[in-house]
């Protein structure tokens, strides 16, 4: 196969050619500029609704088809190459360097989105310039009603205002194309029209940069050529220029995700060293120093990708693990030409299938950032933006254990953190429960003097998010930090400035200085299972305190009834059946917003527990037939069981379970069998529910009595005659 190149173009004789005609005997190759597609199409029957490239156009030998070639990077990769090997710095004419340090493009990989600047070369003015003239001509494979200055910014990777400050007098935006000929019909127009292309190019000083231009510009010709095929109705082929495609999207997105995990990096080793030296000084301030992360080789990633291996399960899966981090993205899909750059040929797809795939995957920047998506943290934050309160960050603080549940010493279960505070007899230790940012905010409009809504940056967005994610790492002793404080003072507090404050006013104020926090208003806010919660606004901008406002927030979050759940770690011992009950080690973590059944708080657990350890000790001593020794009970410890096992229990039902359990927690103190608590549990179950319908009965006249849940199941168990396993 003959390879690009080495391949020229038979019609201007110059390199690089961007489409091939398949079965020629000659291997002739085109520009997108000089390949005369109109005639192709005429050359088809009008009852013939798709165009099958049957004739080479050059040498009129017999062919199969055309075929858009491959975009391929390994220009780009030595470059890259030469400039790593010999140490040298690339002075580049484009990229932009973002607050934290990191570079948003034009760093370690090709990113369409990412224009160049700069003063305009000569040959870059030649270049522009006949550009236009072929424009304006007809005679370029361009869609009708393109613009001027779309086309020429995008052909030369340009701010458009770039192009408007050197082309006043152009009419950038009131010209558009207008297609005649559609192609370079003049064998020397078009070798001019190469030659000044690859004068442009090779004036560019800075290798990678260079390769990097000539690689954007035939991106852009094959993405025009596909969609003036698409229109025409003409079949190519394009198997592998989609992979290449695609191999672009995979280089970007894993370029972002690693630049933005540098940033990263970066920001919340600076937060936390400056938080961290005022914590020493701080009691009660503590912060986790642990990394749950793995450190990621984003370099052997790369080379996966280079590979072109798609086939590679694990690899994708990884990769897509990556890009799936919420964060402002910086890559760019294929240009909007893409999307009627296919053909009518079924095996062939759309590159925007992989791009809509990996945009579905790839979390939207603006997108709230939830911890726990709990209601309470939703309705909070639709609060927020329903009323246009100036805030744009909110994160939940909830007051936790800090006594191991199965250690009377009362020695702290929680993972160790670093920092001055001891732990003391306060009610408890505030811990983080969820963080939610934004994607808008309040700010001054100066005709109305009001606040009017306005959608925020990428970049200010990802900070919040960050801001939440370093937020995660703080807990506080009750009358300690912001939430403390709030938390024991039950008095809502503003706090301006915060970036500035010192540290014992606002504790994270490394954190806020690096992500750009500059407001904190921390609320008191009631609940019915824990007393009191923290919510914590924070803003962007420096807001004025307003009384009036804090009162009418405090009182509408409180209607919204938060009830928080610790989550709990339980690790349980193996079952068996020794005499002994398996101990149960339970680790406390930090507490969770969610309302999800399947988190309970500590007495949950605990009883929980116990249930199924009796269920399992009944299971066991479950007699097998009315003639055994616990043949009399068999009724009575089905029905216990099936008590037990309902998860729907009535208040009566649920509050003699509690004296069963409490009774069977005494038994197993004091050492008794497994056979023997059967045995005593089923009799003090018969017993208390006898009395318990004797105390019904006294209350409530028989007509008006309904049987309870553990009525009924003696009932159907006495009237079925032999037990059912």
């Amino acid at each position: 196969m003959m390879q690009e190149d080495s391949a020229k173009c038979v019609h201007c004789g110059h390199s690089t050619p961007d489409v091939r005609i398949l079965g020629c005997a000659h291997g002739c190759c085109f520009h997108a500029r000089c390949l005369d597609l109109k005639s192709i199409r005429e050359l088809t029957p009008p009852s013939s609704d798709i165009c099958v490239v049957s004739k080479c156009p050059r040498c009129a030998s017999p062919s199969t088809g055309m075929e858009i070639l491959p975009l391929s990077f390994e220009e780009i990769d030595q470059a890259r190459r030469l400039v790593g090997a010999s140490g040298s710095s690339s002075k580049r004419s484009f990229g932009v360097v973002n607050s934290g340090g990191a570079q948003t493009g034009g760093g370690d990989v090709y990113d369409p989105a990412v224009p160049r600047a700069g003063k305009w070369a000569e040959e870059e003015i030649a270049f522009r310039d006949n550009l236009v003239t072929h424009f304006v001509s007809g005679s370029l494979p361009l869609p009708n009603e393109l613009k001027l200055c779309e086309f020429l910014s995008k052909i030369l990777k340009s701010k458009p205002s770039r192009l408007t400050k050197k082309m006043k007098k152009a009419n950038l935006s009131t010209r558009h194309f207008v297609g005649n000929s559609a192609y370079i019909e003049d064998v020397e127009l078009a070798r001019e029209l190469s030659r000044l292309e690859l004068c442009f190019v090779n004036s560019i000083v800075e290798p990678v940069e260079r390769s990097e231009i000539k690689f954007h510009m035939q991106r852009e010709w094959r993405d025009y050529l596909a969609a003036l095929c698409t229109v025409l109705n003409i079949r190519f082929e394009a198997t592998e220029w989609l992979k290449s495609i695609e191999n672009m999207e995979n280089r970007i997105a894993l370029a972002t995700t690693r630049d933005r995990s540098v940033k990263r990096r970066l920001m919340m080793g600076k937060a936390i060293e400056t938080d961290a030296c005022a914590a020493e000084a701080m009691p009660g301030v503590f912060i986790d120093h642990s990394q749950p992360h793995e450190e990621i080789d984003f370099d052997l990633l790369a080379s996966a990708i280079e590979t072109n291996d798609y086939d590679d399960t694990d690899f994708r899966n990884l990769y897509l693990s990556l890009v799936d981090d919420p964060a402002p993205s910086t890559s760019a899909t294929v240009s909007d030409n893409s999307s009627q750059r296919s053909s009518d040929d079924p095996t062939q797809s759309s590159p925007q299938k992989s791009s809509v795939a990996r945009k579905g995957l790839l979390m939207s920047s603006a997108a709230p950032n939830f911890k726990f998506a709990a209601p309470f943290l939703a309705r909070a934050a639709s609060y927020i933006e329903h009323n246009q309160l100036p805030f744009e960050h909110i994160d939940i603080w909830v007051p936790t254990m800090t006594t191991s549940l199965d250690d009377p010493s009362g020695a702290t279960s929680l993972k160790p953190c670093l920092g001055s505070g001891a732990l003391d007899n306060r009610p408890g230790r505030l811990c983080f429960a969820g963080s939610y940012s934004l994607d808008v905010h309040m700010v001054n409009d100066p005709q109305t003097s009001t606040l009017k809504k306005k959608t925020l940056s990428q970049e200010s967005v990802y900070n919040l998010l960050l801001f939440g994610s370093y937020s995660e790492k703080f807990s506080f002793s009750s009358g300690c930090g912001l939430p403390g404080r709030v938390y024991e003072s039950a008095v809502p507090a503003w706090e301006q400035f915060i970036t500035n404050a010192p540290s014992h006013l606002f504790e994270r104020r490394g954190g806020a200085m690096q992500f750009g926090i500059k407001t904190a208003l921390g609320l008191p806010i009631e609940s019915t299972n824990v007393g009191r919660i923290v919510l914590v606004m924070y803003s962007t901008q420096d807001r004025e305190k307003d009384d009036y406002l804090v009162a009418n927030i405090i009182s509408d979050l409180q209607k919204l009834n938060p009830c928080p759940r610790w989550k709990l770690v339980v690790d349980m011992g193996s079952g068996g059946n020794d005499t002994a009950p398996q101990s149960t080690s339970h680790q406390l973590q930090a507490p969770s917003m969610q309302s999800n059944q399947s988190e309970f708080n500590e007495a949950d657990i605990i009883k929980s527990s116990q249930i199924k350890e009796l269920i399992s000790i009944l299971g066991e001593n479950m007699p097998s037939d009315y003639s055994s020794p616990l043949g009399q009970q068999i009724n009575d410890i089905m029905s216990l069981r099936l008590v037990l096992l309902n998860s729907s229990r009535s208040p009566d039902e649920e509050q003699l379970v509690d004296s069963i359990l409490l009774l069977f927690g005494s038994y197993l103190k004091a050492g008794r069998s497994r056979a023997d608590i059967s045995q005593m549990v089923t009799r003090d179950y018969a017993f208390h529910s006898t009395e318990h319908q004797r105390n019904q009965q006294q209350q409530v006249e028989p007509r008006h009595r309904v049987p309870s849940f553990s009525n009924q199941l003696q009932h159907l168990s006495i009237n079925s005659g032999s037990p059912r396993f």
